[in-house]
């Protein structure tokens, strides 16, 4: 699943690095905000997070303001997966047989 879940969100990001650049170049040219960046900037903490590449700025703001509504909307889901969908999962041939593994039986031994 991590493999998945990386290729999977390494494509998402990508087709998100326009509208992310955007953000970032439209915080950085904002004239209101010159001084504020000049500031961050002479501190070697913020020099490091590198919040003066218009993609990093941008993809961070953006990240912030999605988190709120992915959150609720991740918990959305997982409530209804495990509502309708989870006692099927569990009766699958597939699941059965990664339950019956000495994995999954060493994990249980552990009190888990």
């Amino acid at each position: 699943m991590f493999i998945v879940s990386l290729g999977l969100f390494t494509v998402f990001a990508y087709l998100l690095d326009p509208l992310s650049d955007t953000i970032g170049l439209s915080l950085l040219h904002a004239p209101s905000l010159q001084a504020l960046w000049t500031s961050l900037y002479n501190n070697d903490l913020w020099r490091l997070l590198a919040f003066n590449n218009s993609l990093v700025l941008g993809s961070a703001v953006l990240a912030l303001a999605l988190s709120p509504p992915i959150f609720w909307a991740s918990c959305f889901v997982v409530t209804r997966y495990r509502q309708h969908i989870l006692s099927w999962v569990r009766k699958t041939h597939l699941a059965t047989w990664l339950k019956s593994g000495k994995l999954i039986a060493a994990y249980n031994r552990l009190g888990h």
